[in-house]
Parts: structure tokens; C-alpha cells; sequence
């Protein structure tokens, strides 16, 4: 995550579509005070709709109901 971080570098699935782990690990590792959590409809949502020195972190893909996206926030 660090090294992906730093770089710029991009998160793309190959076999398995585990986008909730991955994201887990984003919002641990940025500690966000904004986070857009959703469905695909909210990855429009990325850094430059907000100030620069805020934290940000784009959890979409994450939930397809209510349920799912308070349990991925509970998590």
C-alpha cells in the first residue's frame, strides 16, 4: 500500500474481485476525513473534488446495499 501510495501507482483485480479488502486497507492506511463509500456509481468521487489538504479515499465498489456499506464502515 505504501509503495502503491507514493507512486501513484493504480489497484487493478486479476481473478478475484475483492475490492471491500482492498478498500479496508486504503481507509486504514489513509485514516480519510472524507470518504465516499458506495456502489461503481461514486468512483467519479477522487481527490481533486476536494481540498488538497484533506484526506481522502474513495471506497466505491464497496456496497450494493445499506447493509453492506455499514458493515464495510463498522469494519
Amino acid at each position: 500500500m505504501e509503495i502503491q501510495q507514493s507512486t501513484g501507482g493504480l489497484y487493478g483485480r486479476s481473478l478475484i474481485a475483492d475490492d471491500a479488502f482492498y478498500k479496508l486497507r486504503l481507509w486504514e492506511y489513509r485514516k480519510p476525513e472524507i470518504a465516499v463509500i458506495g456502489s461503481s456509481r461514486v468512483l467519479g468521487f477522487g481527490e481533486d473534488c476536494f481540498s488538497p489538504d484533506v484526506r481522502f479515499a474513495n471506497c466505491g465498489r464497496v456496497m450494493e446495499s445499506l447493509m453492506e456499506g455499514m458493515e464495510f464502515h463498522r469494519q
